[in-house]
């Protein structure tokens, strides 16, 4: 991220995706039976499925922050010192890092090792469950400074993207549609979000009596004064959380591979390649020119489905150790405004600028970067494996 872009506090950083979320879309179906206008049910279908969006909004995921949401956490763990971080984010950031420090084995052994060997054990016992409620406090009240754009990193996420019914004015809807999109969070499942269906929908359906099937399981069966069916299903993405490569300890080794190259590939203080400088009399300045790198940090993919594919093949395309642990996605933004490029760590395609809108476009500047990304990749890969 560049030092203008939301979520970086002032801090220009590039972000390896360790981890990714999971990606479910939901699509809904309420069909009921046509008419005139003028002698309406009490419900049309377009009403039903409005009152079922409705109930999804009223009802969003819980801000939660698990075992599993380390990467995020550290993002902004490496961005505390920003200019832009609020000062109660900042010092809710450095409760948590105590209460982990605190937790700590070591830190443990190094606070009573004078102790007897029995009364090591008994004080382990009596304060684990002390640390860990210091961990889930201060998880809570950073949940709580966290701004709603930023907590979208840590939790399953709900999007009605699309929705469509009827055919005119007059005519009583006959069906209506309606797609969800969501993210999963890390500590989630896909069948974590139909089991929220299921407990959301359900006392709905027979509230306004309309029967309902979710993910083809029938729960409130049709009757005689059933006014619509409803159907809830998945359709097209459906993928659970992917594992986390490591980002510390003795099998991190590829993460630091990568986050060495992204230091001698990205720097602060170099400017942008345009196309203008791109002439036959002039070269973009080599990296090797530059003095300061930018940070990196550990983050979690969302949901990006094209990470996946490129996984894989990263798996088979680069040699032992790298292969099954190399990080997802390297994003990469700049300190420049509009000079950004997301990498997946093996060969690949570029991520455009203010992507899923009409304005979506890539940078000179990222290819050219991107290219000597790669450059500086399979080299030092080389040498580590030689």
């Amino acid at each position: 991220m560049s030092k203008t872009d939301y979520g970086s506090y002032g801090v220009p950083i590039a972000l390896p995706s360790v981890d990714e979320k999971g990606a479910l879309n939901i699509h809904m179906v309420a069909t009921a039976r046509g008419g005139h206008s003028s002698m309406p049910p009490p419900h049309t279908s377009i009403g039903i499925m409005s009152s079922i969006v409705a109930t999804l909004e009223a009802h969003p995921f819980p801000d939660l922050i698990g075992d599993e949401s380390r990467p995020s956490i550290q993002l902004l763990q490496c961005t505390r010192d920003g200019p832009l971080m609020p000062r109660a984010l900042r010092e809710a950031l450095v409760r948590l890092e105590w209460a982990e420090t605190l937790a700590q084995p070591s830190m443990a052994a190094w606070r009573h090792r004078s102790m007897p060997r029995w009364q090591k054990i008994w004080e382990w016992a009596h304060t684990s469950s002390l640390h860990q409620r210091r961990i889930e406090q201060a998880r809570r009240r950073l949940i709580q400074v966290l701004d709603a754009r930023t907590r979208t990193l840590l939790r399953t996420t709900q999007a009605v993207d699309l929705i469509h019914g009827g055919i005119k004015v007059n005519a009583l809807p006959e069906r209506t549609e309606a797609m969800v999109n969501h993210r999963i969070a890390p500590y989630s499942s896909v069948n974590e979000v139909l089991s929220r269906y299921r407990s959301l929908i359900t006392p709905l359906a027979r509230e306004m009596q309309f029967a309902l099937t979710i993910d083809g399981k029938e729960l409130v069966p049709a009757s005689n004064t059933t006014l619509a069916h409803v159907t809830i299903s998945k359709r097209g993405l459906a993928t659970d959380t992917h594992a986390a490569s490591p980002f510390r300890g003795p099998d991190a080794d590829p993460f630091r591979l990568l986050s060495q190259v992204i230091r001698q590939t990205w720097h602060i203080d170099q400017p942008p390649v345009t196309l203008g400088s791109l002439d036959e009399d002039t070269l973009p300045p080599s990296s090797n020119e530059w003095k300061e790198s930018i940070r990196v940090s550990p983050a979690t993919m969302y949901a990006n489905t094209d990470t996946r594919w490129y996984h894989v093949r990263a798996v088979l395309l680069m040699p032992e150790p790298y292969g099954p642990n190399f990080p997802l996605w390297a994003h990469v933004t700049t300190p420049i405004p509009d000079r950004q490029v997301a990498l997946p760590a093996c060969p690949c395609v570029l991520c455009a600028l203010t992507p899923d809108t009409v304005d979506e476009h890539v940078s000179i500047d990222s290819i050219v970067k991107a290219t000597e990304f790669y450059t500086n990749l399979v080299i030092a890969v080389n040498h580590e494996t030689v």
